[in-house]
Formats: C-alpha cells, sequence, structure tokens
C-alpha cells in the first residue's frame, strides 16, 4: 500500500509538471530548481512544518548541523535535539542508520524518514534504523508527547538480545497520547536466552558407621553412627547397642538380668529396628535355659525420601514495570533428598552365673547401628527466555495512518534448562557384635551369649531434577493502564513464542549396604511463552 501511494504521488507531481510544462514552457526552465529542489519523504505532508533539520547517513553531528541537506546531521538523535521548537521536523534522508542508544522523541517534533533531497530521483528508498540500544531499552521511546507529533517512513529493526531473560522492544511510549505513525515498519528482535539452572556436582556425605562391641567392656554401652552431619535433623543416627545391668532378685539374691533391647534410630524418619537381647543363663529364675542366648542384630535403616518433583512457573508472560519487561518466576528449585535413618543397635548377649559365691558374667553389650546417609542435593531452577515485544503503551495511545504500518514481533527467547540432581550418600557400616571369644566354660555351657551386630544406616534419598524455565513472550503490542487496544485492523504479524526449557534430572537411585533408596523425580519441562497481537498488562 505504501508503494502504491509513493507511486500515485509521484505519478500526479509528474503529471502535473508535464502539463504546467506545455503550457507555459518559457517558465519551465525558470521553476524547475525551485520545484525539484523541495525535499520529499515518501508520503508524508510536510507542508504545515514550521522549521526543519535535516539527517543523512553520510552527515556530520555538530553544533550547528542540519540547517539544509549540505550541513546534514549525521544521527537521528542528534536531529531531535537541534529541533528547539513544536513544529520543527526532522527529514531523515533514505538508507541505514545503526543506533547504539534509544532515539527519545520530543513532543511536537515529528521524524520523516524515506527522504530524498536537492532533486534526486526517488526511488522509494526507506529509512531503516538498526537498532542496538542498551540491553532491555527500546529502539525508540515517548515519553510524554501530547503534542501532535508523527514518526513517518521509518524500518525500526529492533536487537537481537544475547543476554539472559532480557527483551527485545521496538519502541515504548509513556504518558503520550499525541503520537501519529504511518508508513512504518516496527519489529522486536528475539528476546534473549533464560539462564540455566545449576546442576547439583557435589557428592554427599554417608552418615557414620557405627561401634562396634567391646569384648572388655560388656557393661559400656557402644553407640551408634551419627546421621548426614549436614541433615541432622531429617535423618537418624543409628542406635545404641543394648546392654546388662544388675537387678535385686530378693531372696534369691543378685541375678543378672537383661532389661532392655537395642536403641532405636534417632531423628525424625523411623530407624531401623533394634535387636533383642538374648535370654538369660542358669541360676536366674523363670529363665528357660540354663544357657545365656545372643543378642540379635539390628535391622537396617531406611533409606531417606527423595525430594519433591518441581514444577514449572504458570506465568507465561512475565511483566512490565514502568515500560521495562521483565522475565515471570523462573522453574522450581529442585528439593535435597532426605537423610536416611540410621540402622538398630544389636541386642546384648544374655548374661549367666556361677552358683558359687554368686559370681556372674555380663553379656556382650549389642554393636552401634550405622548413621544415615546424607540426602542427595537438587538443581536450580531454570528462568524465563526473554520477551520480544513491538510496542509498550503504558497510559498511551497511538493513532496509526490506515493500511500504512506493520507491526512484526521477533522470537521469544528459549527458557533456560533446569539444573539436574544427585544422588544420596550411603549410610554409614553397622557396628560389629562380639561372636566369638571372651567366653567362659562353666558346666560345660558357654558364657556369656554373644551380642548382636548394628543394622546399616539407610542411604539418603536423591535430589529431585528442577523445573526449566518457560519460553519468552511475543506480543505485537503490549498494554498499560488505560492504554485502549488497537483498531482490529492494525495490521499485526503473528508472534513467534520462545519455547521452554528442558528439565533437570533427578538424582538416580542408589543401593548402598543392602539397601536402595528411590530415584528422584525429573522437573517439569518449561512451558511455550505467551503470545497475542496484544495484550493488557
Amino acid at each position: 500500500m505504501v508503494t502504491s501511494m509513493c507511486s500515485s504521488r509521484r505519478g500526479g507531481l509528474v503529471a502535473a509538471l508535464l502539463l504546467f510544462a506545455s503550457t507555459a514552457p518559457f517558465l519551465a526552465e525558470a521553476n524547475a530548481e525551485a520545484v525539484t529542489r523541495q525535499p520529499i519523504c515518501g508520503t508524508a505532508d510536510l507542508s504545515g512544518l514550521q522549521s526543519r533539520i535535516y539527517v543523512a547517513p553520510a552527515g556530520r553531528d555538530s553544533a550547528d548541523c542540519g540547517a539544509t541537506p549540505a550541513s546534514a546531521c549525521a544521527s537521528i538523535q542528534h536531529g531531535i535535539d537541534r529541533c528547539a521548537v513544536a513544529g520543527c521536523g526532522v527529514l531523515v534522508r533514505y538508507g541505514l542508520f545503526k543506533t547504539a542508544a534509544t532515539i527519545a522523541l520530543r513532543d511536537g517534533v515529528g521524524v520523516y524518514g524515506a527522504c530524498v533531497f536537492d532533486g534526486n530521483a526517488d526511488h522509494q528508498y526507506r529509512t531503516v534504523v538498526e537498532a542496538k540500544p542498551a540491553a532491555g531499552t527500546p529502539a525508540i521511546s515517548a515519553d510524554s508527547i501530547n503534542k501532535p507529533t508523527t514518526v513517518h517512513g521509518l524500518v525500526v529493526i529492533g536487537t537481537k538480545e544475547t543476554q539472559p531473560g532480557t527483551a527485545s522492544v521496538a519502541m515504548t511510549a509513556r504518558n503520550s497520547r499525541g503520537l501519529v505513525i504511518g508508513s512504518t515498519v516496527l519489529s522486536s528482535g528475539a528476546g534473549g536466552p533464560g539462564a540455566p539452572g545449576v546442576s547439583a556436582t557435589a557428592a554427599v556425605g554417608p552418615g557414620a558407621d557405627g561401634t562396634p562391641s567391646d569384648p572388655a567392656n560388656p557393661s559400656g554401652g557402644t553407640p551408634g553412627g551419627r546421621a548426614c552431619p549436614s541433615q541432622p535433623t531429617s535423618g537418624g543416627g543409628g542406635g545404641e547397642g543394648a546392654v546388662q545391668r544388675v537387678v535385686n532378685m530378693g531372696g534369691i539374691g543378685l541375678c543378672l538380668h537383661s532389661d532392655s533391647s537395642g536403641g532405636a534410630s534417632e531423628g525424625g524418619v523411623p530407624g531401623g529396628a533394634a535387636g533383642t537381647i538374648g535370654s538369660d543363663g542358669i541360676w536366674c529364675p523363670y529363665r528357660p535355659y540354663d544357657k545365656p542366648g545372643d543378642g540379635t542384630d539390628g535391622s537396617p535403616g531406611r533409606p531417606g525420601q527423595a525430594g519433591r518433583r518441581a514444577m514449572a512457573s504458570p506465568l507465561v508472560a512475565g511483566t512490565i514495570v514502568e515500560t521495562r519487561w521483565q522475565p515471570g518466576k523462573g522453574g522450581d528449585d529442585g528439593a535435597a533428598g532426605l537423610a536416611g535413618s540410621g540402622g538398630g543397635g544389636g541386642g546384648a548377649g544374655g548374661t549367666c552365673m556361677y552358683f558359687s559365691g554368686w559370681d556372674g558374667y555380663l553379656g556382650f553389650a549389642g554393636a552401634g547401628g550405622g548413621g544415615g546417609g546424607c540426602g542427595g542435593t537438587a538443581g536450580t531452577g531454570g528462568q524465563q527466555g526473554g520477551a520480544s515485544i513491538v510496542l509498550i503503551l503504558s497510559a498511551s495511545e497511538i493513532d496509526f495512518v490506515k493500511d500504512s504500518v506493520s507491526i512484526i514481533p521477533g522470537s521469544g527467547g528459549r527458557g533456560g534448562n533446569g539444573g539436574s540432581a544427585v544422588s544420596g550418600g550411603s549410610g554409614g557400616a553397622a557396628g560389629s557384635g562380639v561372636k566369638q571369644g571372651y567366653q567362659h566354660l562353666y558346666w560345660a555351657r558357654l558364657c556369656p551369649g554373644h551380642s548382636g551386630n548394628g543394622g546399616v544406616g539407610g542411604p539418603g534419598g536423591a535430589g529431585s531434577g528442577a523445573a526449566a524455565g518457560n519460553g519468552g513472550p511475543s506480543i505485537g503490542i503490549a498494554l498499560l493502564g488505560n492504554s485502549p487496544a488497537p483498531p482490529a485492523d492494525t495490521p499485526i504479524y503473528p508472534g513467534l513464542p520462545g519455547n521452554g526449557g528442558s528439565h533437570g534430572s533427578g538424582g538416580p537411585a542408589v543401593t548402598a549396604r543392602g539397601v536402595t533408596s528411590p530415584a528422584g523425580p525429573d522437573g517439569q519441562d518449561g512451558l511455550a511463552g505467551a503470545t497475542a497481537p496484544w495484550l493488557k498488562y
């Protein structure tokens, strides 16, 4: 449509000049220079301008540039700054203008691109703005533009962002209701990728080993191994091995008596069952055997629970503060697994005593259980990819010249991948009970009873993988405040939302000392970014 309008305008001008030349040939030569040297800026109407500043790719910025095409300024921003009063127009020659900063419009100062100067032929070339402003900032901004202000004849190409989670924005307007845009293409570039999560790499520790029985100290307790030192409240240490004590049996005299089983595991996770104490030997009333029994082994600790599954954020559009887009919440971090529980303490051996002198022998103390292993650590969540938004309007309204403006959003950035987790650590080894030696022969009976081994500690649960970040949105026009929706016939191209990132992997299952812990769940993949011709934030 722009081409046909330019062709129509140029055809009418040529026809008028031909007619004028045929009826007044003697004036044609005298007036040709004045007519052809008038600047032409596509279909723009320049008749209402009170003053002009010229800009050209080959120009030079200076304090007094732009008064004539021959002294043209080099940059559009400098040309705007040189327009001191409302009603001034910046006439920009066709060609490529690379910018390293946002072009800030001024109230009442129009910018007209695709211009030809000094009688050059109008080939309908465009003024192309290849924008590379600071990361996340727009190619063009309008702040408090409320006098009639025209932007005409530009092709604005937003930058491809590379910084994580950064938006590419072609234009922003804040508190502005005087803008008129015509014969212009606004195109945002690709949003930056989302920052990836960090995977867990460090190995986690095992629980401490249980204490073996001491044959020389049958009345001494044998402590269980401590739980993972970094997670002392989520798992448990091994149970303490059982010991014997002397009990007064009344008229029968003193009889050595076992009154407890092996100690239970500590911590919030139930531990392995304790071993039972062996039965007592001869000369102790109400005992079924004259040979003392052996203590039983403690049971293994339970594996720690794996971390919960991490989920992607449901927010796919991000947020906008003032006119600055910001990524939404990233994917959930993975969760660490819980420490395994400790193994049960071993049971003490049964006691026995001599008839002569009531001499007795304590059963050997049970061995300590192994401590629970550390839970596996988890990865952190990926972050949302950057947005691609052509136009952000905050309390603003723009008048688009019908059939002459194209709004083309670029692709949203891909979401960052979630970090992966690692397995839990192994449980501690069980302490060993006394199984031989230090035995006393009395009436051909072995005395006292052997003690039980402690149970092995349970391995820690695996950590869960982190969720990935969502893709960045791809939006034609973002509306904030009371900015109205654009007319239904506004030509807005379909968006290209960014893909979500890939999930982090959960820690694998681990089998340690015969006990297997569950694998950690994978995190959720990120969601695709939002897309819409226009979206109210």
